[in-house]
């Protein structure tokens, strides 16, 4: 790291930091809550709430991250001290200053960097709230509002924490004193106490509790926080502002799955039943049992409003947890999604409209461009002839994009026909693995399967070729020449299989998971990817999967 001079007040710094009493104190849920928070709103996987002295950054809490403090020189922190605001770093290899920091070099490998300070009462730096991740990344303008927010709540806290402190000292004081004798009167017992002092810290511990609830408050996010049956404990303003619902409707009245549509709660239910072999209830449960073990779990809900109207929204739940790590209750944040849902409409609209416009010129495009290839109007000269099987190339690539696009649009609209009938997994997976053969082939990758189950499954056999052949494509094209790719099919409940396709490729970092199974999205979408795709395939075996009832997902490990 060049830039390694100390801020210019480091003096009144380090005296400030040290009146806070909190450097090598044990770990708070106070501040756990906020980091665990801080991935959430931001996405990254790795969050710390740290503090700067003149020789280390010291962390007092931290997700993704084993270290639990490090070297001031060389950290992201002894630099981003020195500047105001939000310190954001895109991607570490780029920058001249952190390319050769042991984070970036060593574990934790990190690529991406963003922190605001954390300020002691008297207003100096006294740390960092961080998110991080191991691979280069962008954070968008909601994600820095909502990073700052967090910053001044963690800033509050740790003023909240002194205050305490010293109300506790006072306290002791007060305890101290002895107690006077009938006769003795009171002006002589003990020594003087300033309780106006004490009534003026009791101000201001109210002041930082509104302070907190401010800060939440003005989150673009709904926040809800309740105990571990699900009734719910804190409902923030932004939760009021798309429910409808006030905080004194709620808190203490009313349980977290209220909010959600019936019908989705039984279907997550069953799903989950499949998923973890285990019987979950049509309850709070079905938000609680992932997160209880220890497992992510973002999906999209439909909430209702006061007024009986529906709403979408992007939910993500994770557990809270006292000092002993028992479970306290759960925390729910929650984004609207009704605007995002608009303008894909619109789209859709749009992609399907142009769509169909553009397929029948295009295929008269393919049909002429074929009879000048086959020679119709006489033999090409060797140049033309090779613009002409280009040109054949890229007409036939266009009209495949089409037709995955008006098959999504189908499947979206819900007027996709399936043709279910009893199937045999090993001779679908047999079917799918010959199909693709000559892919692997070319490739240099060796295809295998192993089937342990017995049995039919129902599907379309068409359709689930098509999933299997979409996973079996990916991972040829993202697996190393004399690589492996294995087809897997289990038992994992009474009623359900699960079919695994498993490669030797580089992985999928942890931050860039949530795209897969989107339309039009590639983890490499530079123009030099080599790996082709319209960015379509994985959409459509999502949208084939969950019309067969099933689910789909990832399991991925980077390297």
């Amino acid at each position: 790291m060049t830039d390694t001079l100390p801020p210019p007040d480091e003096p009144a710094r380090l005296d400030a930091l040290r009146r806070l009493h909190i450097l090598d104190t044990a770990p708070e849920r106070a501040f756990d809550d906020l980091t665990r928070l801080a991935v959430t709103l931001t996405g990254a996987p790795i969050a710390f709430v740290s503090f700067v002295d003149d020789r280390r950054t010291w962390l007092k809490s931290r997700i993704g991250i084993t270290a639990s403090e490090m070297p001031k020189r060389g950290s992201f922190c002894g630099l981003a001290i020195r500047y105001p605001g939000i310190f954001i770093v895109p991607d570490t290899l780029a920058d001249s200053r952190f390319r050769a920091s042991p984070l970036v070099t060593s574990e934790p490998f990190l690529r991406f960097y963003a922190g605001v300070p954390v300020l002691t009462p008297d207003g100096h730096v006294a740390g960092m709230l961080s998110v991080a991740s191991p691979e280069p990344r962008d954070i968008a303008p909601a994600q820095i509002e909502a990073l700052a927010a967090l910053g001044r709540q963690v800033s509050a806290q740790l003023e909240l924490r002194l205050r305490i402190e010293e109300m506790s000292l006072v306290n002791k004081r007060l305890e101290d004193l002895p107690i006077p004798a009938p006769s003795e009167p009171p002006s002589r017992c003990g020594e003087i106490i300033d309780l106006p002092w004490d009534r003026a810290t009791e101000k201001r511990l109210r002041e930082l509790t509104a302070l907190q609830r401010a800060i939440l408050d003005s989150a673009n996010y709904a926040i809800i926080s309740c105990d571990p049956t699900g009734l719910i404990r804190t409902f923030n303003a932004s939760a009021t502002r798309m429910s409808g619902y006030s905080a004194e409707d709620v808190v203490g009245r009313a349980n977290l799955i209220a909010l959600h549509e019936r019908m989705e709660v039984m279907v997550r239910a069953k799903e989950l039943s499949r998923e973890l072999g285990i019987p979950v209830e049509a309850g709070p449960d079905v938000l609680f049992v992932k997160p209880r073990r220890g497992q992510a779990d973002e999906m999209e809900w439909t909430y209702i409003r006061k007024d009986g109207s529906r709403f979408p929204i992007l939910l993500s739940v994770t557990v809270l947890r006292d000092e002993t790590g028992a479970i306290i209750g759960y925390l729910a944040v929650g984004k609207d999604l009704t605007d995002h849902k608009e303008v894909d409409r619109m789209k859709s609209e749009f992609i399907s409209t142009v769509s169909h416009e553009l397929r029948t010129p295009l295929t008269s495009i393919r049909g002429a461009l074929g009879l000048l290839d086959g020679g119709v109007v006489g033999t090409l000269p060797p140049e033309a002839q090779e613009v002409v099987q280009i040109a054949i190339a890229n007409s036939e690539r266009l009209v495949r994009l089409i037709n995955e696009l008006l098959e999504l649009d189908k499947m979206e609209a819900g007027k996709l026909e399936l043709h279910l009938q009893n199937i045999d997994p090993a001779k679908l997976v047999t079917a799918a693995l010959e199909g693709i053969r000559g892919m692997a082939d070319q490739a240099g990758i060796k295809l295998s399967g192993s089937i342990d189950v017995r049995g039919v499954v129902r599907g379309d056999w068409d359709r689930l070729i098509q999933v299997l052949t979409n996973l079996l494509s990916n991972a040829i094209k993202f697996s190393p020449e004399g690589g492996r790719v294995h087809v897997n099919v289990e038992r994992v409940s009474r009623a359900g299989l699960r079919f695994s396709v498993v490669d030797e490729g580089p992985g999928v970092p942890p931050d860039q998971l949530h795209k897969l199974f989107k339309k039009f999205q590639q983890l490499d979408s530079s123009d030099s990817r080599q790996k082709g795709g319209t960015g379509l395939g994985l959409a459509i075996s999502k949208a084939l999967v969950e019309h067969h009832g099933g689910t789909i997902g990832v399991d991925s490990r980077p390297g």
